[in-house]
């Protein structure tokens, strides 16, 4: 009787269905596949990013240190790894979007890059490198191909862009440096 069923997961929500009878499946065998879809961060984690030292291991069995991991270069797009990787170590940033729920109502580049963030930092990875497609795309969307798969950019550009993004991403205005001070 289960003949032509299939197992999806809904990336968006992190749930898994059965289709074609399109039921929820809830299955704790199933969490592994969450927490390395959807990294979820405590307080007590987040805090102790910066001391600890313990590897985890990937499904693979190869040892990772969580926030010192490869992303893959999608043709060209280094420049937005070594800019991410870099940002990835900003603390004040970096503890932002590990707080930061994949529900929050931010642009597609601030949601994704949180993702990325939270990714990044996981301890629960099948691989020990993470894919930043979806961030990429996300990119390239709203910088109107400016920075995008395939087109080689300066990475000066593009992290005065992005942090620009970021900070409108999740709710900042367009107000000028000068405007707040006078």
């Amino acid at each position: 009787m289960n003949e032509h069923h299939h197992v999806y997961i809904n990336l968006s929500k992190g749930t898994f269905h059965c289709l074609p009878d399109n039921y929820e499946i809830v299955d704790p065998s199933l969490s592994d596949i969450s927490a390395a879809l959807r990294p979820v961060f405590s307080e007590e984690e987040i805090s102790r990013l910066d001391i600890e030292t313990g590897l985890a291991r990937d499904l693979f069995g190869r040892h990772y240190l969580p926030g010192f991991v490869g992303l893959n270069n999608l043709n060209k797009t280094d420049y937005a790894n070594a800019t991410v990787q870099a940002l990835a170590h900003v603390r004040p940033l970096r503890d932002f979007f590990l707080r930061a729920s994949s529900d929050e109502k931010f642009s597609p580049v601030a949601q994704t890059f949180g993702e990325l963030i939270r990714k990044i930092w996981s301890h629960k990875r099948f691989k020990s490198n993470v894919d930043p497609h979806m961030f990429i795309q996300a990119v390239s969307v709203a910088s109107k191909k400016r920075f995008q798969v395939g087109k080689q950019s300066e990475a000066g550009e593009f992290i005065a862009w992005l942090l620009h993004q970021l900070h409108l991403g999740i709710g900042g205005t367009k107000k000028t440096w000068l405007q707040y001070n006078t």
